[in-house]
C-alpha cells in the first residue's frame, strides 16, 4: 500500500463491501418475508441476492494479490470487465426494487415488516449502485492516463504498476547538468537571492567566491607624483622644442572676391537650386544673406544715409518721439 492510487481502492471497496452487506441482508430478509405471504418470492430480491454475492467474490479477487503477489488475479482489464458489468446490474436491479417494492407492498397495513425491508432494500442498493459506478469511471480514467507511460497496461495487473510514479523527464528535453560558467553564476544569483534578506548570514559565501588577481599588487600612488603619472623633467613643450620652432607656418591665402554678376563662371555645372534661392556657386560680401531677405520686407535691406532717420516703411504706425513732445 505504497501508493496512493492503492489507498484509494482499498476504501472504494470498503465502501462497496459494506453497503454489499447491508444489501444482501435486506434482500435476504425480504425473500423470506415473501415466501410467507401469497406472493411468493420477488424476482428483483433474487437477483439482488445473486449480485450482491457476485460483487463480494470479485472484491476478495481483487484484494487477493496484495496478501499472494503470484496469484496476478487484479488484471487490469478483467478488473474494468467486472466493475462495469456489475454496475450495469445493480443499476437494472435498484430501479426495479424501486418500482416494484414500497409502492406495492406498503399498501396494505398487514404488511409492515415487509414494507420495512422493501424502504431499507432500495437506499442501500442505490448507494452501491452509484460507488460502483464512481469506481469505474475513476478506475478507467486513470488507465487512460498511464497507457502512454506503460507499454500493454491493459495486460498488466493493479500491483505491478507504479500509479501517478513521476519518472525522469524525455531524454529530448532533459536538462544535461554540467560544471559550466553560466550554471555557477546561475547558482550564485540563486544564492544571492535567496540570502538577500540574511546578510550577515551571506557574507562568508560572497568572500570565498571572490579571489584577487595575482598581478593586482597593492601599491599606494601618488598622482602627478609617481609613474605613470609623473611628468618628464626632460620632456620638452611643444612651445619649445626644435621641431616646432624650426617649422613655418604656411602661407595665408590671399582673400579673392568672387566674379562680377555679369560674368560667366567657368564651370558648367552652376546652377540655382529650382525651389531655393540660395546660389550654388560664393557670393559676394555684398550679396552675402541677400537670399535670406524677402522682398516684401517691412524694413529696407539696405541704408541709403546713415545721418537720416531710418525711413517709415508702408504700413508703419511708429510715431516720433518728438512729435509727442509737448512744448515749453
Amino acid at each position: 500500500m505504497d501508493n496512493g492510487f492503492h489507498l484509494i481502492r482499498a476504501v472504494f471497496f470498503a465502501l462497496l463491501l459494506l453497503f454489499n452487506l447491508l444489501t444482501l441482508g435486506f434482500s435476504a430478509w425480504n425473500i423470506n418475508l415473501l415466501s410467507k405471504t401469497d406472493l411468493g418470492s420477488s424476482a428483483t430480491a433474487s437477483f439482488v441476492l445473486f449480485e450482491s454475492c457476485l460483487l463480494l467474490v470479485c472484491i476478495a479477487m481483487g484484494f487477493l494479490e496484495s496478501f499472494i503477489p503470484t496469484a496476478r488475479t487484479s488484471n487490469i482489464l478483467v478488473e474494468c470487465a467486472w466493475t462495469v458489468t456489475l454496475s450495469l446490474f445493480q443499476l437494472g436491479a435498484a430501479i426495479s426494487a424501486t418500482m416494484n417494492g414500497p409502492p406495492l407492498l406498503c399498501r396494505s397495513p398487514s404488511n409492515d415488516q415487509l414494507c420495512t425491508a422493501s424502504s431499507l432494500l432500495v437506499p442501500s442498493i442505490w448507494l452501491s449502485c452509484v460507488i460502483s459506478f464512481a469506481y469505474f469511471f475513476t478506475f478507467f480514467i486513470t488507465v487512460l492516463a498511464h497507457r502512454i507511460a506503460v507499454a500493454n497496461i491493459w495486460a498488466e495487473t493493479v500491483y505491478s504498476v507504479s500509479w501517478f510514479d513521476i519518472g525522469p523527464a524525455h531524454p529530448r528535453i532533459q536538462i544535461q547538468k554540467g560544471d559550466s560558467f553560466w550554471e555557477r553564476e546561475s547558482i550564485r544569483s540563486h544564492i544571492h537571492g535567496a540570502s538577500f534578506s540574511d546578510i550577515e548570514s551571506a557574507k562568508g559565501i560572497f568572500e570565498t567566491v571572490e579571489v584577487t588577481a595575482p598581478w593586482a599588487k597593492d601599491v599606494p600612488l601618488k598622482r602627478g607624483v609617481d609613474a605613470p603619472f609623473s611628468l618628464s623633467s626632460t620632456r620638452n613643450t611643444p612651445a619649445t622644442s626644435p621641431a616646432f620652432t624650426s617649422k613655418t607656418l604656411p602661407p595665408i591665402p590671399s582673400f579673392r572676391l568672387s566674379t562680377p554678376r555679369g560674368t560667366f563662371s567657368p564651370s558648367r555645372f552652376v546652377e540655382r537650386f529650382r525651389e531655393s534661392r540660395v546660389l550654388s556657386r560664393a557670393e559676394t560680401p555684398t550679396q552675402f544673406g541677400r537670399h535670406l531677405v524677402r522682398d516684401n520686407a517691412p524694413f529696407p535691406s539696405a541704408v541709403v544715409d546713415h545721418d537720416q532717420p531710418i525711413p517709415k516703411p508702408r504700413g508703419c504706425e511708429w510715431v516720433r518721439a518728438d512729435a509727442l513732445k509737448s512744448p515749453v
